[in-house]
């Protein structure tokens, strides 16, 4: 059976002109007798989006007995949630041959938000001689499309809603306003 390879994709924007690439390991001589690719999205409210592929659209890989499938995602009209994906090889013998099925993320990449925090946990504080010490933690957040001009950030923590300071503001990639997903702000 085609069996996925790590890294397996988890998240993107459903502006992507593709799904990032799905590695499969398989025989060479199953690769050889693919007939079509069928690519179904399942999402959670029930809807159901195919994606058929010519074998050709497979590339190889340098590592033997995987391939690399990147899904075209044009005219699928993906909307933002979590879709089930699973790929399914339609062999030259009429056999059908699947892949474990896979939780892929869609949000809307025009949207600003959070892409990256470090560290994903901060201790707020300690026992020290028998005495409660509150800790103060720099913690680096990493956004997505927040605009790149005249930008305010006031910031509260989620969990306790104490106010928190913003140290600095800066822009590490900027993009034009036509591209989704690009803007990123440290």
């Amino acid at each position: 059976l085609p069996e996925l390879i790590l890294p397996i994709p988890r998240r993107g924007s459903y502006h992507q002109v593709n799904l990032p690439i799905v590695f499969i390991g398989m025989k060479t001589t199953e690769r050889a007798s693919i007939s079509r690719i069928i690519v179904y999205f399942q999402g959670a409210n029930g809807t159901g989006l195919l994606r058929h592929m010519n074998s050709s659209e497979m590339k190889t890989t340098t590592m033997t007995e995987v391939s690399g499938l990147t899904v075209p995602l044009r005219n699928l009209h993906i909307a933002a949630g979590d879709f089930i994906i699973t790929v399914s090889f339609e062999m030259n013998n009429s056999q059908i041959k699947n892949t474990t099925a896979f939780t892929f993320t869609f949000y809307d990449g025009t949207l600003p938000r959070v892409a990256e925090i470090k560290p994903s946990s901060v201790p707020t504080s300690a026992m020290v001689s028998g005495r409660q010490l509150e800790l103060k933690s720099t913690v680096s957040m990493t956004c997505a499309n927040l605009p790149q001009e005249n930008l305010v950030l006031n910031a509260q923590l989620k969990l306790s809603s104490k106010p928190v300071s913003v140290v600095s503001v800066r822009h590490i990639v900027t993009c034009p306003s036509t591209e989704s997903d690009c803007n990123r702000t440290q």
